[in-house]
């Protein structure tokens, strides 16, 4: 195997199962898969475990990966759908109360003077909460567009929906959000 394999050389010798093609597969996209379940999970036990599970889904399905689009697109897609999968399940295993978060909101808010790294470091844990609640579909969409930075295009190819879909999922996140954000400035 040469030295800087392209995408195509890689794909054919992991199909053809051979370990230096998966390690360099491996280390070329792990980064782009860690970025993207960050973006779309953002900080949760087990990250290495859902970074696992993409590969392992991505090589499984390897084989099945006709060429249609580009290879980075192809395992957005699987990882798209493998942290859907974990969002449902950590909102099924882990939900704060909404007048736990209510209080820490207030407290969090109320006598700060300056923002420094721990209350950035604690409102990203409350956007985390704010996203746990919104449904898998809208999350995946939303994150890709405001975390991931991707266009309307680029989430369409990666969701396999239309583009009109991909915008009212990001425009149902958004009221979604908003109306947490009203409900808790009201209490």
């Amino acid at each position: 195997m040469n030295s800087n394999p392209g995408d195509e050389d890689l794909i054919a010798g992991c199909r053809q199962g051979e370990g230096d093609a998966c390690r360099v597969f491996f280390h070329r996209f792990k980064h782009d898969v860690a970025k993207i379940a960050y973006n779309l999970l953002g900080r949760c036990e087990g990250m290495e475990d859902v970074i696992q599970k993409i590969f392992l889904d991505v090589f499984s399905s390897l084989k099945k990966f006709r060429g249609d689009c580009k290879i980075q697109t192809w395992i957005y897609r699987i990882a798209a759908n493998v942290c859907a999968d974990e969002i449902k399940t950590q909102s099924r295993l882990r939900r704060l109360s909404r007048e736990n978060f209510i209080h820490e909101y207030n407290q969090t808010f109320s006598n700060r003077t300056a923002l420094d790294q721990l209350e950035v470091q604690e409102l990203a844990e409350r956007v985390d909460f704010l996203l746990q609640d919104i449904g898998a579909k809208k999350r995946v969409a939303f994150s890709l567009y405001v975390f991931g930075e991707k266009s309307i295009a680029e989430i369409s190819e990666v969701l396999c929906v239309p583009p009109g879909t991909v915008k009212f999922r990001i425009f149902e996140a958004r009221r979604e959000i908003q109306a947490k954000l009203k409900e808790f400035e009201r209490t």
